[in-house]
């Protein structure tokens, strides 16, 4: 039999999201606790395990784990992804089953190419709530804050999440009219573009976009691409943006400009992205519809 009774799980729950956020601040937000909470819990446990499981960093404003911690964790967390998959295999999902479904995807993407399915999910499930996140989609992923994770396949590279490829899109570069001598139809050349600082979606290891097999090093990264259209209107320098998400009014109104660049041809994959363990029966049938509805983009 399992012996429980002395076990307080909200302790491991408090090692485990600050072993992974390295950030007692970052804990206190994803398990809504006061920061002195998260604390108590942690040294509680420590107490109970007769050892220290974190110092503060010289800047006194993360933590760092021991090596008792560093012990500890991959046991911990087997112990919770087992529960979470206990959970969601005697859950059961019909339309009459009220959900929520969690997401993050570029408004781009969700105003333009998705939003038909987004549309028909919600109308076949009324009683599904999909509620969209708006920071960065692999961060939330990884700290199991969202269900769904969709945007560009090479920002889940060297990642554990299961992935699926949905479709191809062209990129785009735009630029604010304040920044570039631009005319209708004029037609720019790459040491023309070098001239601007480029703007790319944030990687953790940092890589070139290549231009007519040129390399071209990004000067600024933004999370995505709602931001580093943000960053163009302010003038900033020259972004990648979906090339089917470009609305010709909106950027008359924000005086940003697509650009017309010789021989540019840059494709990126759009690609659905989930925890296999922690997936539930409602993300399930989104993703599966998801799948479905892209191969017309093929």
């Amino acid at each position: 039999m399992l012996r429980t009774s002395n076990t307080n799980w909200n302790l491991y729950k408090s090692f485990l999201v600050a072993y992974e956020t390295k950030n007692l601040t970052t804990a206190s937000e994803i398990l809504n606790l006061t920061r002195s909470a998260i604390g108590h819990n942690i040294r509680e446990l420590g107490r109970q395990l007769d050892t220290k499981l974190f110092t503060p960093t010289p800047s006194k404003r993360g933590v760092e784990p021991t090596s008792s911690a560093i012990t500890l964790y991959p046991l911990v967390k087997e112990c919770f992804d087992k529960l979470e998959v206990a959970e969601r295999s005697v859950q059961s999902f019909d339309k009459e089953t009220p959900a929520l479904i969690r997401l993050a995807v570029a408004t781009s993407l969700a105003s333009h190419q998705l939003a038909p399915y987004i549309s028909k999910f919600c109308k076949e499930y009324p009683l599904v709530k999909l509620e969209f996140l708006r920071k960065e989609a692999v961060d939330l992923l990884n700290q199991k804050k969202i269900d769904i994770a969709i945007t560009s396949k090479r920002q889940l590279q060297n990642r554990s999440f299961t992935v699926i490829d949905l479709f191809d899109d062209k990129l785009a570069l735009i630029a604010s009219r304040n920044i570039i001598n631009h005319t209708e139809n004029k037609a720019f050349t790459l040491d023309e573009i070098k001239k601007y600082p480029i703007i790319d979606r944030y990687e953790e290891n940092v890589n070139n976009i290549k231009i007519f097999n040129i390399e071209v090093s990004p000067n600024y990264f933004a999370a995505t691409s709602e931001q580093i259209y943000s960053m163009v209107r302010s003038g900033v320098g020259i972004g990648f943006y979906w090339d089917k998400a470009i609305n010709g009014e909106r950027l008359e109104k924000d005086s940003i400009v697509k650009l017309n660049v010789k021989n540019f041809n840059i494709t990126e994959t759009v690609s659905c992205a989930y925890n296999k363990s922690a997936l539930t029966n409602a993300a399930k049938e989104f993703i599966t519809g998801l799948v479905q509805y892209c191969k017309q983009f093929s």
